[in-house]
């Protein structure tokens, strides 16, 4: 047995998708990483997943589609779950799981579009891992009975994090331990003041002066604005969003989105709205009903993304079915919300990018 880290990729069929991500995988990583797929009903390697990768200069035509249970003996360590609409395959035992839900391809312009994807997940994932990061997430939700904000799920295993909910536990005095903070969503309403809003604004703009970066996601997002800006520049949005909703990178800001499409769906859910942002706060995304989906600031090194990319479709739908009657009587289809859900699993790329920055 060697001390290699062995990653496994899994799908139904072991014919596409995780074929192709085992021969990318392989190459990216070199001899460092041992790298296998595998199915839970496998088929044959489909001719669209060797060409795609052949384009590429990846021969992976010797490959062949196996059972989880005909593994290499050495220990996955790692598993990547690579189905979307399928029902996904349940591997056995205690090991750390992925999901990145990518669309089953059928043409072989869909292939390239998985392939394309994969690669930029890949390079995340493959990422050598320098810096010791301590991340401290605030949960900012009052309603302690909704999930817990699923942020720190999605961080890379190499990194440590505390987390915090403000509204039952106290507000940390020392960010001394910390590389990084996290502002989650909230049903509250950014205009609102609250026991905790003081104390937290005052650590942000701690972490600010320490040269911390900041995550800030929904109401966290406007919550930085509201610190840091004022009153002003933030408001009750016009056009409310709930759902899963297209988000469109915007120009010269693509790089950070790499790995998703073009236009990527996520969980939206919001009420207030940043505005007026100034010239050195780019704005970096944007959807239909919403000009700040995101924004950036390098020089006090902050993130803000409007929409969540940390909610997958069981979780983001289970909080939507819990608000089903009250969102409803708000003038929302919350059943065609349920029946049209699509996520294109931004947390799983955002989460560890925003730790690997380059301000």
């Amino acid at each position: 047995m060697s001390d290699r880290e062995h990653i496994l990729f899994l799908c139904v069929a072991n014919s596409a998708r995780s074929q192709m991500a085992e021969g990318l995988a392989r190459t990216m990583a070199g001899d460092g990483i041992l790298v296998s797929s595998a199915g839970s009903s496998p088929s044959r390697v489909n001719p669209l997943a060797v060409k795609v990768l052949s384009e590429i200069g990846i021969d992976i035509s010797a490959h062949f589609a196996k059972r989880m249970d005909s593994l290499d003996a050495e220990p996955v360590s790692k598993v990547v779950v690579l189905c979307a609409e399928e029902n996904c395959p349940n591997f056995p035992g205690d090991v750390k799981q992925i999901f990145w839900p990518l669309p089953d391809p059928k043409t072989l312009d869909d292939f390239r579009q998985v392939r394309d994807e994969l690669q930029g997940r890949l390079k995340e994932l493959l990422a050598p891992r320098s810096k010791p990061r301590h991340v401290l997430s605030l949960d900012l939700e009052q309603r302690l009975e909704l999930p817990d904000f699923q942020g720190p799920r999605w961080l890379p295993e190499d990194c440590r994090c505390k987390a915090v909910k403000v509204w039952r536990d106290p507000v940390p005095e020392d960010l001394t331990p910390y590389s990084h903070l996290i502002l989650s969503g909230s049903t509250c309403s950014v205009l609102d003041d609250h026991p905790f809003v003081k104390p937290v604004m005052g650590l942000v703009r701690e972490a600010v002066e320490r040269g911390l970066p900041i995550l800030g996601i929904c109401y966290g997002h406007q919550f930085l604005v509201r610190t840091l800006l004022g009153d002003s520049h933030v408001r009750r949005s016009p056009t409310p969003e709930i759902g899963w909703h297209p988000v469109e990178p915007l120009p010269d800001h693509e790089e950070l989105f790499e790995g998703l499409p073009s236009s990527f769906y996520t969980f939206v859910s919001h009420f207030d709205e940043v505005c007026d942002l100034p010239e050195d706060w780019q704005v970096i995304a944007r959807s239909q009903d919403c000009e700040v989906q995101g924004f950036l600031n390098r020089r006090w090194k902050l993130l803000g993304f409007q929409f969540h990319p940390e909610m997958d479709l069981e979780i983001g739908n289970a909080c939507f079915r819990s608000d089903f009657d009250a969102l409803t009587e708000r003038g929302f289809d919350m059943k065609s919300v349920l029946e049209n859900a699509r996520d294109d699993g931004g947390g799983a790329l955002l989460f560890p990018r925003f730790l690997e920055m380059d301000w």
